[in-house]
């Protein structure tokens, strides 16, 4: 009689699996990491947006051998990107003509935007709308209401 022992089991290796998960979502988000226990898999790191979130998790989960798939991927914060005080001046006065705001002088020194001059109460908003979306790091309000 002839007994045959086998060794392990036909489930993939924790390894294995890792390699093919890391495979699948590396063209998605090559910055994203795959670690594997126990046919677990858990994803880290950050991306652009929420769906690619999903479709992470949903690729690492079709992988043979994947017994469920721990998500902790998250969304990066974006980037406040301040212009150069000339660069910010220019869209100020842009947005001044833009909304048909006279009377009104803009500094702007690091980042920061100073409004003055005298002003009607209904120009108010569009100054200020003009400033702010030059995305300045703050405006200031020095502006005279007449």
């Amino acid at each position: 009689m002839i007994t045959l022992l086998i060794a392990g089991s036909c489930a993939p290796k924790d390894e294995d699996i890792n390699k093919s998960v890391q495979a699948a979502i590396s063209p998605l988000a090559p910055g994203v990491s795959v670690t594997t226990t126990d046919g677990i898999v858990t994803l880290t790191g950050m991306v652009e947006s929420q769906p690619l979130i999903g479709q992470l998790g949903t690729a690492a989960q079709s992988d043979k051998g994947v017994k469920s798939v721990v998500n902790q991927v998250t969304v990066k914060e974006p980037e406040i990107v301040i212009s150069a005080d000339d660069v910010l001046k220019g869209k100020v006065e842009e947005g001044f003509a833009k909304y048909g705001v006279t009377g009104i002088t803009a500094t702007v020194a690091d980042g920061e935007v100073t409004l003055t001059g005298d002003i009607t109460r209904d120009k108010l908003m569009d100054a200020m709308k003009a400033a702010n979306e030059a995305l300045p790091r703050k405006v200031n309000n020095q502006m005279n209401i007449k």
